[in-house]
């Protein structure tokens, strides 16, 4: 199970792309470094308390995308497709809403992540092409389109990382929740639940109870919130 830490991460990663820098690494690794440190500060940008300017971000993605005509793996392509996918969520954080054209662009990366993931089969890599998908139709208010991409996400079953499967059941809750189809919202939180074993990534499963308790005080399901409130505890 992928544990997500980007303040733990992001040091040692910077630390291991001056190195890929400094050693002449080949396009190849140095692009997958780039893109661990991106995703964190654009998907994962919960866990990171230091924010980087748009200026400092942006000069990472132009090293990346100046590294792309010299990158022969497909998967380390998408990757950081899957990075740029969620730069309209990383602006919107910031307090500037992002504009139709950066939203096509991120949508553009996300499609081109989610065709080179599905054609490898790297289930993972398609999760996360689906979430930027759907978290840029949030951008937009399209949440029937957030919703089904969550939902296929939640498709790919067991062979899905465990943080992935729950992760994709927050966004469909997300989105049930917020356009008031409560009863989505409470059986994907109790279908999910029934896979998670006791001390299994807590992070995300704290995530999902969160919405959870939302979805049964919106219910007016009390004793329902008393009870996931305190499994969150």
């Amino acid at each position: 199970d992928t544990i997500v830490h980007g303040d733990t991460s992001i040091e040692p990663l910077t630390v291991a792309l001056r190195l890929a820098h400094s050693t002449g690494a080949p396009p190849d690794r140095i692009l997958r470094i780039l893109s661990n440190i991106l995703t964190f500060h654009t998907r994962w940008q919960g866990s990171v308390a230091g924010r980087p300017s748009e200026e400092e971000l942006n000069a990472l993605f132009e090293e990346g995308r100046n590294l792309l005509p010299l990158v022969t793996d497909d998967v380390t392509i998408a990757r950081f497709r899957v990075a740029e996918a969620f730069l309209p969520f990383w602006i919107s954080a910031g307090g500037r809403a992002p504009t139709e054209a950066e939203l096509a662009e991120a949508d553009a990366s996300a499609q081109e992540a989610l065709t080179l993931a599905t054609r490898h089969d790297e289930t993972n890599l398609q999760s996360a092409a689906l979430d930027g998908i759907g978290g840029n139709a949030q951008q937009r208010g399209d949440y029937a389109l957030m919703t089904g991409t969550a939902r296929r996400r939640l498709e790919l079953g067991d062979r899905l990382e465990l943080s992935e499967r729950i992760d994709a059941a927050c966004m469909v809750v997300w989105a049930a929740a917020t356009t008031g189809d409560l009863d989505l919202a409470a059986i994907t939180c109790e279908a999910t639940f029934r896979q998670i074993q006791p001390g299994q990534a807590s992070n995300w499963a704290l995530h999902l109870a969160a919405w959870w308790t939302v979805t049964a005080a919106l219910q007016g399901n009390w004793d329902e919130v008393q009870r996931i409130a305190s499994r969150a505890y």
